[in-house]
């Protein structure tokens, strides 16, 4: 007797679980797509002894987190080869409404931290958080790593943002160069950056001196109603925006600008069941032009926002005016969608609702059952009921033996 009200014991823990198992939902997980950069994806090339000051570190490719989300805080740990370079300092960028700190590089261990907290600033598109203050210690063949390990990336709803570290890299130069007779060559070389046009280049406009060998990162941006129509001087890539040159001489280069076209393109797009006017399609407007846009949602959907740069994003009549290129999104909801169970899990505080709608092409995550689950409950509670109607029977059996 007691083996069999053991192995209903043992039934009976079984279906509860089963029970609990199978209304069990995890948590949303966001797109992913986000990456942590050192100095842009781009080696860093120093000679030995120099000290560079100029070596970011950046949050990029951050993915579309819904409107009035971003990411809020990050903690990361860089790790580098002590043997081929040391860090000397890490500062944090300003950026409003962000505390961004740094520990004191430990370069007998290789390792540091950074951390930031936003707060109702929050970031949404590419940023630079800080940058690295480096000195060359010893020329090698191959370059130093130097490593962001991500401990944590969050939006201002605590969710984790999946994301991913680009090792950067550290190459380490001789400090002096040889001519073609053999004779000690210049150590160094002059680089002068110039302005053509509406923009701005980074580095910014002037001479600078870089070590023999050394590869100087150029970026160029033009200013609103400009475009960049490329470089003057011996650059790598001429035609684009971001490109390199080597200082195997002293060199001059030009960013080159121009206006902008007097048309602009505007793409509008739906995002659930409804109509817009104008109606989905890309149109060419001319520069300054203001388009009056009205959303009307299908039978059972209401219109929830405006993706884009609009004026009023929460309205379903509002109005765009064309500086750029833009693409629009009227996002509509299905009123007849099951109503989310209340979110957050022991494991993880749930998330502050948000007080704005979801952005373009995004839909509340569903945590209705599904029907493996709805298949576990049944299995789970025939399970219990078969359990308490022997544990009944056997009672029953036993009381009527005694009497």
């Amino acid at each position: 007797m007691m083996k069999r009200t053991r192995w209903y014991c043992v039934m009976l823990s079984l279906s509860l679980l089963i029970c609990l198992a199978s209304a069990y939902h995890a948590p949303p997980v966001l797109a992913d797509g986000t990456t942590v950069e050192i100095n842009s994806g781009t080696p860093v090339v120093i000679a030995e002894n120099e000290t560079r000051s100029d070596v970011p570190i950046a949050i990029r490719n951050i993915p579309n987190l819904g409107a009035g989300n971003g990411i809020a805080t990050f903690s990361f740990e860089l790790i580098w080869n002590r043997d081929v370079f040391q860090i000397d300092a890490i500062t944090g960028v300003s950026i409003s409404g962000w505390a961004i700190s740094a520990g004191t590089p430990n370069n007998v261990t290789g390792r540091a931290t950074l951390r930031g907290t936003g707060s109702a600033n929050y970031l949404v598109s590419s940023a630079t958080v800080a940058t690295l203050t480096i000195t060359g210690l010893t020329a090698s063949a191959g370059p130093g790593a130097l490593i962001i390990n991500i401990l944590d990336l969050r939006d201002n709803n605590s969710i984790p943002v999946p994301a991913s570290a680009l090792t950067g890299q550290v190459l380490v130069t001789k400090p002096t160069t040889t001519t073609a007779s053999g004779a000690p060559g210049p150590t160094s070389y002059s680089l002068t950056i110039a302005v053509s046009g509406s923009g701005t280049v980074s580095p910014a406009p002037g001479t600078y001196s870089h070590p023999a060998g050394a590869v100087v990162n150029l970026t160029a941006t033009p200013s609103a109603g400009g475009q960049f129509t490329g470089w003057t001087g011996d650059v790598s890539n001429p035609t684009s925006p971001t490109t390199q040159v080597t200082m195997n001489a002293s060199k001059s280069v030009t960013a080159n600008f121009s206006t902008a076209p007097a048309t602009y393109s505007l793409t509008i797009l739906v995002s659930g069941q409804g109509t817009v006017s104008p109606p989905v399609g890309s149109y060419s407007q001319p520069a300054g032009t203001t388009i009056e846009l009205k959303a009307t949602a299908a039978p059972g959907w209401r219109f929830s926002n405006w993706s884009g740069e609009v004026a009023n994003p929460s309205s379903p009549t509002t109005t765009i005016t064309i500086n750029g290129n833009k693409t629009i999104t009227a996002s509509f909801v299905d009123l007849n969608a099951p109503t989310p169970a209340p979110p957050g899990t022991p494991s993880q505080p749930a998330p502050t609702p948000a007080t704005t709608p979801p952005a373009a092409g995004q839909q509340p995550p569903s945590r209705g059952l599904q029907a493996w689950q709805i298949a576990l409950i049944v299995v789970g509670a025939l399970a219990l009921i078969a359990v308490l109607y022997f544990i009944l029977k056997r009672f029953i059996t036993m009381r009527m033996y005694r009497v």
